[in-house]
């Protein structure tokens, strides 16, 4: 019996498909946080979002220049979206707050 559930969760993680949005999908006036921006995963999800009409996007990540840099191409890629850059720290619960 155990290796049926161990067979299943395998399964579930590696083989899974890829349910991408409804072709009309519109995330106009929804606000998306995406962390891992400047990597392949976070970068790929933050421009896919992007292109389905985005209105603001928060990307946080332990590194701000990195993230500064992200956000300067889809700024100029995207300039009716409003971007942001936060620090992220997965160790401490007060780096999600934006400063100021």
């Amino acid at each position: 019996m155990r290796p049926k559930k161990s067979w299943s969760l395998l399964k579930s993680q590696f083989c899974a498909h890829v349910r991408w949005p409804p072709e009309n999908a519109n995330f106009q006036g929804k606000i998306a946080l995406v962390s891992g921006s400047n990597s392949r995963p976070g970068l790929e999800s933050s421009r896919q979002l992007l292109l389905f009409g985005l209105s603001s996007l928060i990307i946080a990540l332990r590194s701000v220049e990195k993230g500064e840099q992200v956000a300067l191409k889809f700024r100029s890629q995207f300039p009716a979206v409003a971007i942001q850059v936060w620090p992220l720290d997965m160790d401490s619960s007060r780096a999600m707050k934006p400063e100021g």
